[in-house]
Parts: structure tokens; C-alpha cells; sequence
């Protein structure tokens, strides 16, 4: 199995007016409670704002968690841990598959699924819609896990105008506003990735890791 993962936080969305705000609620996960350990399929993620679009399970860890817990930053104990970062700002960091293929997923007490391409999503809403005809910048950073044995690009930010909720591991696939086309494979720092566009709808939902088709 190839997987590409990376970590992320503060994502900032504005308008190019004299003043503008940032758009994105809770921009870098800091109202939350990671839990200790790794969630399954159906369990939420305990943020406010941020959820998962589909039941492929993106990930929270946090510097005030106990060392001994899977999700503690700067690195944890689970054995699958893919490595270790400090948060930019603040505590709490995402963490996400851009791509793995194929994997195994549970889809029922006594069934498996293969999923390919397997990729893990997060999404918030905006504080307010987008106006049709402006022009917005959107902005994150990203980091490579240092136990990656891959890298990738394409890790995109795409605008909808309703809420995203599908109960299986499907990926999603749509025109994202924003792709990334530089590979990302700095394990040390944190990588800006931007963009602007048009908004041609009033979009008020953002949707974090890439929607298009890879061969």
C-alpha cells in the first residue's frame, strides 16, 4: 500500500477588500478535544465546526494530551504513529490521509471493503457565504509526517455551496478552487499552501484534501 499523509493547520480565507476578515471558523483546530486514542469510522470528531465529509477518519493531536496517548504531539505511542510535529500555533494540529491505495476498511461487523483511492477530508463552514464575482485568497500549512516513506502534491481546498455527508469511505471528486501543485515533502517546517479565485457561487462550505481523479 502507498499512502501520502500529511498535517495542517490554520487555514485563512479572505476577501481582497481594504477589510476583510478571516472567514474560517476555528481556523486552527484550538476549540477541541482530541481524544487519546485513534477514532473509528463512526465516531465524531470532538470540534466545533470542523467535521468529517465522509466516515474515512482524519485525525486530531494535541500537546496537552498525555504522552502515553496515540494522539500526543510531538509524537505519540501508537504503533502506526507516522511521526512527529509542533503545532505553528496553539496546541492542536490536523492530521489526514491525501492518498492511500488500496486500503482495507471495515464497512460492517462481519464485512471488509477495499477502497481505492482511500482518502481522509475535513470541513467546516464559512462564517459567512461568498459573495458572487469577489475574489478570495485561501491559505494553510501543511507538514510531511518525518515516518512518511512518500510525499505528495494536490492537496486542494474545494468550495460548496451545501454541506458534504456521505456514510462510506468513498473519495470525493469535484472542481476544487484551489490545488496545490507542488509535492510537499518537508518534514521539518510548515509549508504554505495558497491561492485565489472568483467566486462564481455563494459558497459556504470548505472541503480540505484533494477531489479530483489520479491515474
Amino acid at each position: 500500500m502507498n499512502s501520502y499523509s500529511f498535517y495542517i493547520t490554520l487555514f485563512i480565507l479572505f476577501s481582497r477588500s481594504v477589510f476583510s476578515q478571516n472567514l474560517i471558523p476555528n481556523p486552527s483546530f484550538e476549540l477541541s478535544h482530541p481524544t487519546c486514542y485513534l477514532l473509528i469510522d463512526n465516531q465524531r470528531l470532538d470540534i466545533q465546526f470542523w467535521a468529517r465529509p465522509t466516515k474515512a477518519t482524519s485525525d486530531l493531536y494535541s500537546t496537552q494530551l498525555s504522552s502515553y496517548c496515540d494522539m500526543h504531539m510531538p509524537i505519540g505511542t501508537a504503533a502506526n504513529n507516522i511521526g512527529e510535529q509542533l503545532p505553528r500555533t496553539g496546541n492542536v494540529i490536523g492530521g489526514f490521509v491525501n492518498e492511500a491505495r488500496p486500503v482495507s476498511v471495515s464497512v460492517s461487523p462481519f464485512d471488509t471493503a477495499e477502497i481505492d483511492p482511500y482518502r481522509e477530508y475535513f470541513m467546516t463552514p464559512l462564517i459567512t457565504p461568498l459573495e458572487v464575482g469577489k475574489t478570495y485568497c485561501a491559505s494553510a500549512y501543511v507538514s510531511l509526517p518525518g515516518n512518511n516513506d512518500h510525499y505528495s502534491n494536490n492537496i486542494s481546498m474545494y468550495f460548496s455551496d451545501t454541506a458534504i455527508a456521505k456514510n462510506d469511505f468513498n473519495a470525493l471528486y469535484g472542481a476544487a478552487q484551489i490545488i496545490e501543485n507542488k509535492a510537499i515533502d518537508d518534514t521539518t517546517n510548515w509549508v504554505l499552501i495558497s491561492g485565489c479565485f472568483i467566486a462564481d457561487k455563494p459558497y459556504q462550505y470548505l472541503t480540505v484534501n484533494r477531489q479530483h481523479k489520479v491515474d
